[in-house]
């Protein structure tokens, strides 16, 4: 009898304990993404990536750095340059974007006719559906859409920097993280201060120096998909390939530009990532056909 209360406790105790989340598989190519999450520059609760929008590379480290802060144990809210007020778009097997049922069109707007700058691209929205799953996984990952409300043209805003800080700094209180992961353009994550040594209005400008580490995401060269005016979008060069070119890649850079980052990560090459689609102003909302890679490729205007 006390055997078998014994076994029915042990079982009871077995059906109630909580499950083991396995560890994520966190990959960058020739990166160690767990021994770079434990470099001591990363010992901050606020880390700012800056990016040159529009590329592959970006947006998917940034993910692959959560996923290593993630599997270490550390409780981490990704922060990004996405409006406030929009969804994430769901990608259905058949290549077509929808989104909930109660978004009455707003995020179609965003993602699929606002200005195709590259925080509308495929890479982009994958970073943010990685981060959902490992969130699914019983990782501690949550995403914070930062940006200013879309859609709402008399809103007046002093900074959109500051409007995103404060984003950030309600998310992170309510749900004691344990670190930041924002990913923005490479203007908004440098130094508060500029050439001069006076202050200037970027992301760092409302945060504790102390408890920030900023940097740099580069590449020695490639393309990105970016916008030069209205109608000058498309796959532009960044750099070009340099015969002998040693500069280190893969690893961070801490003497590299100290004037308006701690460090620089350079990766060997951009790679554009389009934008979700690109459609013109009459068409419907609601469902829309992703354009192939390629072909988005083949019709996007080049630089001069």
């Amino acid at each position: 009898m006390k055997m078998s209360l014994f076994a029915s406790i042990a079982g009871l105790l077995l059906a109630v304990a909580p499950k083991a989340v396995a560890a994520p598989d966190c990959y960058f190519p020739d990166v160690d993404m767990t021994a770079l999450a434990a470099q001591t520059e990363f010992n901050k609760p606020y880390i700012f990536l800056g990016e040159l929008h529009g590329n592959v590379q970006s947006p998917t480290f940034t993910a692959e750095l959560v996923c290593a802060f993630a599997a270490a144990g550390k409780r981490v809210l990704l922060a990004v340059e996405t409006p406030e007020n929009v969804q994430v778009p769901i990608k259905n097997p058949d290549g077509t974007v929808s989104f909930a049922e109660n978004d009455d069109g707003l995020s179609a707007s965003y993602w699929v006719r606002g200005l195709p700058d590259g925080r509308t691209s495929e890479a982009y929205i994958d970073m943010i559906i990685t981060a959902h799953a490992l969130e699914e996984q019983g990782l501690s990952v949550k995403t914070i859409f930062a940006d200013v409300p879309w859609g709402n043209p008399s809103l007046e805003i002093a900074s959109r920097d500051e409007w995103m800080m404060e984003n950030v700094a309600k998310a992170k209180a309510a749900g004691a993280f344990d670190i930041v992961v924002f990913l923005s353009g490479n203007f908004h994550n440098r130094l508060p201060h500029n050439l001069s040594g006076g202050p200037s209005d970027t992301l760092l400008h409302y945060v504790d120096p102390a408890i920030t580490f900023s940097i740099n995401l580069t590449a020695r060269h490639g393309t990105s998909w970016a916008c030069f005016g209205r109608n000058q979008c498309g796959v532009q060069q960044f750099g070009e390939p340099r015969k002998g070119d040693l500069r280190p890649v893969n690893q961070l850079i801490l003497e590299e530009d100290v004037e308006s980052y701690h460090a620089l990560f350079r990766f060997p090459e951009y790679v554009a990532s389009p934008p979700l689609t690109v459609l013109s102003p009459h068409e419907k909302q609601g469902p829309q056909k992703i354009e192939p890679l390629e072909s988005v490729k083949a019709s996007a205007p080049t630089a001069p």
